[in-house]
């Protein structure tokens, strides 16, 4: 109940943040064409800000060397709009 009650309740603005689903094969499905989510963000004046995540997400390699020694990181990426942080915040 706690999750269900208090997921995503961290954001300033939760109660006004939605997400774009439909239905496919009886199941919610929130993956959408590009083109259809940035008309539907643009067609309410109401709609004050629409935040895009691309659904898959992968590891990026940064490769530094200094003098002593060269190092690999990888850290986990995920791709967004500049407008997603209008609604979610950093």
């Amino acid at each position: 109940m706690d999750y269900d009650y208090g997921f995503d309740k961290f954001h300033k603005d939760y109660d006004k943040i939605f997400r774009v689903e439909y239905i496919r094969n009886a199941s919610p499905q929130a993956n959408l064409w590009r083109p259809l989510a940035d008309r539907f963000i643009e067609s309410s004046p109401s709609i004050l800000a629409g935040g895009i995540a691309q659904m898959w997400k992968g590891a990026v390699r940064f490769h530094l060397q200094d003098d002593e020694a060269r190092n690999m990181f990888e850290e986990n990426s995920f791709m967004v709009t500049s407008a997603f942080f209008d609604v979610f915040g950093v």
